[in-house]
């Protein structure tokens, strides 16, 4: 017996450095229930207590992603909440994401190949099985996908910004391009103007000499591919969406966001 009041919702206990479950409350690491109690503080999922709240009773199955040190939930209709657990490297909380397959998984399983390398296979209502984190798309079909960062205030909330350009460094293995877009003062749409613009990386791969092997890195590359957007506005804060929707497009993270500004003068009050 570890609590009277906590329990685990069918087939959502995982161990990934400890053992979570999804319980009414939220996602909880056990251990920290036996320590502090039954109250909703000791789950990790506050932050996405909306998203808990409209998926929790129609949860299928969860897997761990050991690679990744995740946690994945999934949902009847193919929507999976994702928690990296990365405490080990001085986080205090976990990252949350959402992904959504077009083919809903019913169960779901993580195993090791003979190579010792990770293997997650789910089945679905229709009697197919698939294997996920395999490929560039879902079976042929295109992988959506937009990131969007905070409202970045630069440290001077109340002060009013003239923004004139974006550089975005990446790490890519292939040529890919993204779509970007930004708004001002928290969407305010009397400062944003209609923005829309495309962003073309040709690719990265580079690498050190003496370091990297020569089949993983290009000798003529660049390490990061740096692309820069011309912006228009002013607001006290400003956010960027990144948006894509294919089939081709390899894995890549954006390494840093570099901004160009003006400041300008105290906001008034309306």
């Amino acid at each position: 017996m570890i609590s009277e009041n906590f329990g685990a919702k069918d087939r959502t206990v995982q161990a990934i450095g400890t053992v979570y479950a999804l319980d009414a409350k939220g996602i909880a690491p056990l251990e920290r229930v036996q320590a502090y109690g039954d109250f909703e503080s000791s789950t990790v999922t506050r932050m996405v207590k909306p998203i808990i709240d409209t998926f929790k009773n129609v949860v299928v199955a969860s897997v761990t992603l050991k690679e990744r040190n995740q946690y994945r939930l999934f949902f009847n209709d193919g929507t999976a909440l994702i928690m990296g657990d990365d405490q080990y490297l001085g986080e205090s909380l976990p990252a949350f994401t959402k992904i959504r397959y077009p083919d809903a998984p019913t169960c779901i399983s993580s195993t090791e190949d003979s190579s010792g390398d990770e293997v997650i296979l789910f089945g679905d209502s229709e009697g197919y099985v698939y294997q996920a984190e395999k490929g560039w798309d879902f079976d042929g079909k295109a992988i959506e996908w937009v990131y969007r960062t905070p409202y970045f205030n630069l440290k001077t909330p109340h002060l009013l910004k003239s923004y004139r350009k974006l550089f975005v460094d990446c790490t890519a293995d292939r040529p890919f391009t993204m779509l970007t877009t930004f708004t001002l003062s928290f969407g305010d749409d009397a400062n944003t103007p209609n923005n829309g613009l495309s962003m073309d990386f040709a690719g990265s791969g580079g690498g050190y000499w003496d370091i990297d092997n020569w089949d993983d890195m290009y000798w003529d590359a660049e390490v990061y591919a740096s692309r820069g957007i011309d912006l228009a506005g002013t607001g006290k804060n400003i956010q960027f969406v990144f948006y894509g929707n294919s089939a081709i497009i390899r894995p890549f993270v954006v390494q840093s966001l570099e901004l160009h500004y003006h400041t300008r003068r105290l906001k008034r009050t309306k």
